[in-house]
Order: structure tokens, then sequence, then C-alpha cells
């Protein structure tokens, strides 16, 4: 399989190309395991393009008619205790 074949953004060229390497090594060792590695491959591409369509946080919006922003949401992580339990997104 080519570098072409592991590139995720959040892999440089010469990162695939170690990645694919690697694969090559392991795929000669155990078929079994390279196809669970390709697999984790494949979820890391899927959570990285997911990542990329998602709005910077930086940028400033509107939802449930309040402005949102960098300092509103700094501003509302301060104020949440990190050990009561789950995060409230409103």
């Amino acid at each position: 399989m080519s570098a072409q074949a592991y590139a995720v953004s959040v892999l440089d060229r010469h990162e695939s190309e170690l990645v694919e390497q690697a694969m090559s090594a392991v795929a000669s060792r155990s078929q079994t395991d390279a196809l669970i590695l390709q697999g984790l491959i494949t979820e890391l591409r899927s959570t990285s393009e997911l990542l990329d369509r998602q709005r910077p946080l930086r940028r400033p919006t509107a939802l449930g008619g309040e402005a949102r922003d960098e300092s509103t949401l700094i501003d509302h992580l301060c104020t949440i205790d990190g050990l009561s339990g789950d995060l409230a997104l409103r």
C-alpha cells in the first residue's frame, strides 16, 4: 500500500512514509495485526476529517440568542466544577 493510502491530515509526508514502512513490516509478520492497525488508521482519518469540519472555537457565533466567542467559552469553563460530573452543554 502506498504512503498516500495512510495519509491523514495530522501526519506529514515523512510520517506517512514511516507508517507505510511500519505497516509493511507488520503485515509481513501478521496480516491480522495489519488489518487491525489499518482499521485504527481509518478511524484516525475519519476523526481528523470530522475535526476539520468543525467551527474553530475562536470564531464568534451565536447560540440560543446569545453571543458566543472565545472569552465566553473561557468564562463558562472557569465556572464549571471539574469534579462534579458531566459537562452540561447548553
